[in-house]
């Protein structure tokens, strides 16, 4: 046993050195979200590096080609930039800016010297908190996938599901399609305005796009159905997904808030290492997001697949595959070993402690 924990230990460190450089970029773009029932408050976005000379980052906001604000930064002395409080319209959109192309939202952290740093963005309300970190030029590409949880509680009217998109060069056309069709989206302050079965979007450089996907009631397609979308362009994009508010379990009345940035399909692997949190296994699971047909999922070292799916499909994987797991009690540190036969998108959820009040979402980096 003192092996296998040390062989899956070995296996999460590498996974999250890979994954941490890819952070460090002397350039990262911050996409805006969509939130419901304020989710986030007060927000703060940090900057940080490993570098000890002072640098200077500028940050611009959407298509601006002005400097919006300098900071500078060095290891002994980080920075930090306020977006705004709630639905500010750089970082969270309100109802009637999302659906709709925007020239004045969204954030871009750049070093002109090319000294490599960090962006973590930051919210929190009363009873809600989370955080994202950017993935510098590591989040760069042109296929992607809308990844998440399912968000199947009863707070219906405040569970929501977005994917931000912003768009690093001019005359960008970027596609989404391949969700379940019965699946609306909001269009300004029309929750339902959008019911396309494929959407066709037209950015410039800096323009961002959000897309909302709001639970609103018990039978809504808008639990699951955006799930594994295909989000393609021309050109290069960057994505944030978030579930702003999330509830993973049926029947539950109690809500947190997820958020992250993805990379694109090009960068993902085949072996993921997931490490459980504090939650009860209705809290504590990953999902897997195929990008091709006929794609196998194997357990723990199994040599039998637990799963086959396709592309645009996902797997949720049981809480009891898990090397421990409880319904009543929290086995934080329990994990798992995921290899697919192709690459695959691997989102978790999990928990702060037992309460179904402190869930969360990460994207999940492959093992290098």
């Amino acid at each position: 046993m003192r092996s296998i924990k040390r062989w899956f230990t070995l296996l999460l460190l590498t996974s999250l050195s890979q994954f941490s450089y890819a952070q460090l970029s002397d350039l990262h773009y911050l996409p805006p979200l969509k939130q419901s029932a304020a989710g986030f408050v007060d927000q703060l976005i940090y900057l940080s590096t490993p570098n000890t000379t002072p640098f200077t980052v500028n940050v611009y906001k959407g298509t601006s080609t002005t400097v919006l604000t300098t900071l500078t930064v060095s290891k002994t002395s980080p920075a930090t930039y306020n977006p705004g409080t709630q639905d500010n319209n750089v970082t969270l959109l309100t109802d009637a800016n999302t659906g709709s192309v925007q020239s004045n939202s969204g954030l871009k952290f750049e070093s002109p010297n090319g000294e490599k740093f960090y962006v973590n963005w930051r919210g929190k309300s009363a009873s809600q908190a989370s955080s994202l970190t950017t993935k510098g030029r590591a989040a760069l590409g042109n296929s992607f996938k809308w990844v998440g949880v399912p968000n199947r509680g009863g707070s219906y009217t405040i569970l929501s599901n977005s994917v931000g998109i912003m768009a690093t060069e001019n005359n960008t056309t970027v596609e989404i399609f391949g969700y379940n069709p019965a699946c609306f989206f909001r269009l300004g302050s029309n929750s339902s305005g959008i019911t396309s079965d494929n959407l066709s979007i037209n950015l410039n450089k800096g323009q961002t796009y959000v897309l909302e996907a709001p639970v609103i009631s018990a039978s809504s397609a808008n639990q699951s159905g955006w799930i594994g979308a295909s989000i393609t362009s021309d050109k290069n994009i960057v994505v944030n997904v978030g579930q702003m508010h999330v509830q993973p379990t049926p029947a539950l009345t109690s809500q947190d808030v997820g958020i992250d940035q993805i990379i694109p399909e090009n960068k993902l692997g085949k072996e993921y290492v997931f490490i459980r949190g504090y939650g009860v296994n209705s809290m504590e699971f990953p999902v897997i997001i195929a990008t091709e047909n006929d794609t196998k999922v194997y357990l723990n070292g199994g040599s039998t697949p637990d799963t086959t799916i396709n592309i645009g499909d996902y797997y949720e994987v049981p809480s009891t595959k898990y090397s421990e797991n409880s319904t009543t009690a929290s086995v934080q540190g329990a994990n798992m070993y995921l290899s697919a036969s192709k690459p695959v998108y691997a989102v978790q959820s999990l928990a702060g402690n037992l309460s179904t009040a402190t869930g969360d979402i990460n994207f999940i980096a492959p093992v290098n």
